[in-house]
């Protein structure tokens, strides 16, 4: 399972490589993040300052700077390139360690991905998100290019419908006029089919029948 995350890492750095590094940025070490729900997030290349990101309720992800200090600065800027995948099972805690037991990654589609930018006004962001759909990576869907600013403090959001169950997300953070407190990237992941939830149905029934049955006799 590692070679096969190490696969997927590869697909998404071929897919954008290109654009991040033409934006000088430089190689960072690949760090996973999973949070309380289903969502595996892998960083694999960022630039600007230093920063962290850390799990954000059940289905999202907050990218930080470190410390007090705020994402961008005026003037800098800051991209991040990362993939995200649902999974069924623990979660590695890097991309060099095993899976644990029970591992199943891409379990669930993702059924869309939005954005929230905090900070001062003229911040702005722009990202460049691509669908895949494994295990054949790289299988390239819908790819959405947008950005949103903030025209006075506080937060501003926008949605991208995706519908597919692994993401590359290219992400630009631009401070030029104002700094960036955090970036909250959240998914909507779909709700699996009631299957499992029928068979039991099913079989608590054929138990009660089978009771009824013994009583009768």
């Amino acid at each position: 399972m590692t070679r096969f995350l190490r696969r997927c890492l590869t697909g998404c750095t071929v897919l954008l490589g290109a654009a991040f590094l033409g934006q000088g940025a430089q190689a960072a070490p690949a760090f996973v993040v999973s949070n309380s729900g289903n969502l595996l997030l892998v960083v694999n290349g960022a630039s600007g300052p230093d920063f962290d990101i850390v799990p954000e309720g059940k289905n999202g992800f907050k990218i930080t700077g470190l410390g007090t200090n705020p994402l961008v600065a005026a003037g800098d800027d800051l991209g991040v390139s990362f993939f995200v995948a649902t999974f069924r099972g623990p979660a590695p805690t890097s991309i060099n360690s095993p899976p644990g037991p029970g591992f199943v990654p891409f379990a669930f589609p993702i059924l869309g991905a939005s954005g929230t930018l905090a900070g001062a006004a003229g911040a702005s962001l722009g990202e460049t998100i691509v669908g895949q759909i494994p295990p054949t990576a790289p299988n390239p869907g819908p790819v959405f290019t947008t950005g949103f600013s903030i025209s006075g403090p506080g937060s501003d959001s926008v949605i991208f419908p995706v519908g597919v169950p692994f993401l590359s997300i290219l992400k630009d953070i631009n401070g030029t006029g104002g700094q960036v407190d955090f970036v909250i990237q959240s998914f909507t992941v779909a709700v699996p089919e009631p299957a499992s939830l029928a068979l039991l149905g099913a079989g608590l029934l054929g138990l009660a029948g089978l009771r009824r049955r013994a009583r009768q006799g």
